[in-house]
């Protein structure tokens, strides 16, 4: 078995080429999921203009607007957010 792996560099290659292959699959295995969801806080979109407004809504729509930049990846944060403009017809 020694005399193969000394003679024969394409099975030495094709080992060296196979591990590697597995490294990199891997790799992206792991860090695939935490990189894929990565969403950053410009993503959110920046509050309208309020002219006109009642305070309430105003106040509303800021506060869910801090909280959607506090956790941008957060689904039901950002659903928040995107109900509250929608509910106030924005």
């Amino acid at each position: 078995m020694k005399e193969i792996f000394r003679e024969n560099k394409r099975v030495k290659i094709s080992i060296l080429v196979s591990f590697l292959i597995l490294a990199v699959v891997l790799i992206f295995w792991i860090l695939y999921p935490s990189v894929a969801h990565r969403v950053s806080s410009t993503n959110i979109p920046t509050l309208p203009d309020f002219t006109g407004q009642p305070n309430v809504v105003v106040e509303y729509l800021q506060r869910m607007n801090e909280e959607a930049l506090g956790s941008p990846s957060s689904d039901r944060v950002v659903g928040n957010l995107a109900m509250a403009y929608q509910s106030n017809f924005f």
